[in-house]
């Protein structure tokens, strides 16, 4: 069995800048479904998503859950702000969620400060 020659560990946001792009996607991203839904406003529903946000991951085992599927996490963070403001669309909750990983993925970086 090979050895790796060296492992990096990262617990967010220490080499690797994982926080800082999680705003502005999660902006995009509810901006793009606005015109979607009628009545729906991308601001508020941002505003309810950072509020679910805070309550599932202040919880150790939401967290420890969440962290295992983190879409499935996010499903359930755009599904419960959804119905907060009176829209029950499962689906379309999933697609978000779907849609804030994939751009989310994009914003990963190292910090400048990181050694390549």
């Amino acid at each position: 069995m090979d050895i790796p020659r060296a492992m990096m560990i990262d617990l967010d946001d220490t080499l690797i800048d994982y926080t800082s792009g999680a705003a502005p996607t999660w902006r995009s991203v509810c901006v793009a479904v606005e015109p979607r839904v009628p009545g729906l406003d991308a601001g508020i529903l941002y505003d309810a998503i950072t509020r679910t946000r805070s309550w599932f991951w202040s919880d150790p085992d939401r967290h420890r859950t969440g962290r295992a599927n983190t879409i499935a996490a996010h499903k359930s963070v755009v599904h419960t702000s959804l119905l907060e403001l009176g829209f029950d669309l499962p689906d379309l909750a999933l697609e978000i969620a779907q849609r804030f990983h994939v751009l989310r993925e994009k914003t990963i970086v190292l910090f400048p400060e990181t050694i390549q």
